[in-house]
């Protein structure tokens, strides 16, 4: 009973510190607080394990009678861990077991490109990024092609069979070789998309701004290509350059305003969300309609960078909301799943479809990350086709 009581304690300290990580990593913080943050919270965690190894061996035996004389102190943070640890414990099981897709998934099929069988160079640049490919079951250079059909009560007729790319993630950091862009640019452009929209973080090095035209540039779509930064964009200190980079190379923003698009005669109204890392989005009035189109109810998508706007978005009547930055927690543990991801709320929207009352909500994986390495969470790219209700 004991050891169960000590695991038990343990996994409320490791999911106490986590939250606090999760919820440090959703706000506007400039990025060296949050660095600072990061080294806090892991001295947090290892300070409390060696703290509890050395209440258990204290005695030669496991025992949890020594919290009823250690400090007042002490014994609040250990009763508070219990108390924690139950209660995540039992919200897993929930998630796990009685949490169900929603009904808005009609078809999933998934593909796994291994990017270094199609490259002829390697993909990987540098000691670090090098070092980290070797580590065992490291996804970095997959491509999990992510094909789903979602049905939408609102969806026009006209707009039935509508395909979408979502590319969310693509961290320009140099430590991944650009030819894994550009297998990801040909398959995206195989899928033959009436939209692409990309939701956030594009690039995190200036050497990098370089790469824009040959990748982003390179996209194709029949109706455009659309996007929203992220917080690792606030990396390139010149916005202005950044923006008129992707503009020039075909992209078109959308943070903060409607974007209009008549596809068979129907009006799409795509907007953006760059909170709470870039201002304008809570500017956005009300839709409009132009008036041009035949339907009164247009198919209305947002791109977040963030899932945690998904209230904002509700607000607006948005059908689709489309949103990256928690990178499916980049490291999933067997069975247990990720432990963290920069959102205020932890794992619960890490990645995946979520139905948000008449809003369904898509959490990409992203394509990369600030450092290449994955586990049991190999990057995405999203392939939706949308349909009217059954």
């Amino acid at each position: 009973m004991d050891f169960v009581l000590w695991v038990v304690i343990s996994v409320g300290h490791l999911a106490i510190w986590c939250v606090i990580f999760n919820r440090v990593h959703a706000t506007s913080f400039p990025r060296r607080i949050r660095k600072r943050a990061e080294k806090i919270i892991i001295l947090g965690v290892l300070a409390g394990f060696a703290w509890f190894l050395g209440m258990v061996v204290s005695g030669g035996t496991i025992s949890v009678a020594a919290i009823g004389k250690d400090a007042l102190l002490n014994r609040v943070y250990l009763i508070t861990c219990l108390l924690a640890g139950v209660f995540f414990i039992l919200r897993w099981f929930y998630r796990k077991f009685l949490v169900q897709p929603p009904d808005a998934i009609i078809s999933h099929a998934t593909e796994i490109i291994d990017v270094r069988k199609v490259n002829e160079d390697p993909i990987y640049v540098g000691a670090f990024a090098k070092a980290l490919q070797r580590i065992p079951g490291n996804q970095s250079h997959l491509i999990s092609i992510e094909r789903m059909s979602f049905a939408l009560n609102r969806l026009p007729q006209e707009l039935e069979g509508l395909k979408i790319c979502h590319l969310s993630d693509f961290h320009l950091t140099g430590h991944l070789d650009i030819g894994y862009y550009k297998t990801l640019v040909q398959q995206v452009n195989e899928f033959d998309a009436d939209l692409v929209l990309i939701t956030g973080d594009l690039i995190d090095e200036h050497p990098c701004l370089e790469w824009i035209e040959p990748i982003f540039g390179a996209l194709k779509a029949k109706h455009g290509v659309m996007y929203v930064l992220g917080n690792h964009d606030l990396r390139i200190s010149d916005e202005p350059l950044l923006r008129r980079m992707l503009s020039d190379a075909g992209l078109t923003a959308v943070n903060g305003k409607w974007i209009v698009r008549e596809i068979n005669g129907v009006e799409v109204a795509i907007a953006g969300n760059e909170l709470p890392w870039f201002k304008g989005a809570e500017n956005l009035e009300p839709y409009q309609s132009a008036g041009s189109s035949s339907s009164s109810n247009p198919l209305k998508i947002l791109l977040s960078h963030s899932p945690d706007q998904f209230g904002w978005a509700q607000r607006f009547d948005f059908d689709l909301m489309l949103a990256g930055h928690t990178h499916g927690g980049q490291v999933q543990f067997p069975v247990i799943g990720p432990i963290v991801a920069p959102s205020v709320h932890g794992i619960k929207y890490a990645s995946g479809t979520f139905m948000m009352d008449q809003m369904l909500m898509h959490v990409s994986r992203g394509i990369s990350g600030d450092e290449c390495i994955r586990i049991n969470c190999p990057p995405e790219v999203g392939f939706f086709t949308l349909t009217g209700p059954a």
